[in-house]
């Protein structure tokens, strides 16, 4: 199954947002069962290199549904990092808003449940 994540932070550098990607993405891919890329565009006629669309990472699911919420917990130290960053996990036409400066132990549960949902 495949889910897109995408971030934004309240301050959006670009740099950050980049190197957030590639972290993110590389502690997906370390931590759980599941394939996790920054999301590339197409590139236009003439254009050397690839067009990536920071702040988005493409997510492929391999496993059983408890992935979502090992892939969940793994943004812990990033909400620590970044104590008003959002998180949206979308599924077709089924999205996750996480907001991690309203974020607390009972809504984390809720969080996990709504990303079960999901699937």
């Amino acid at each position: 199954m495949d889910l897109e994540l995408s971030f934004s932070l309240p301050h959006d550098e670009g740099a950050n947002v980049q190197a957030l990607s590639f972290e993110l993405a590389q502690v997906i891919e370390q931590q759980t069962d599941a394939h996790a890329q920054p999301r590339e565009r197409p590139t236009e006629a003439g254009t050397k290199g690839l067009d990536v669309d920071w702040g988005t990472i493409l997510l492929t699911l391999i496993g059983a549904q408890s992935v979502l919420g090992e892939i969940v917990r793994s943004f812990k130290p990033f909400f620590e990092r970044h104590p008003e960053m959002t998180v949206r996990l979308t599924n077709g036409k089924k999205q996750v808003e996480i907001v991690t400066k309203d974020l607390n132990p009972e809504r984390m549960n809720a969080t996990l449940e709504a990303v079960r949902r999901l699937l």
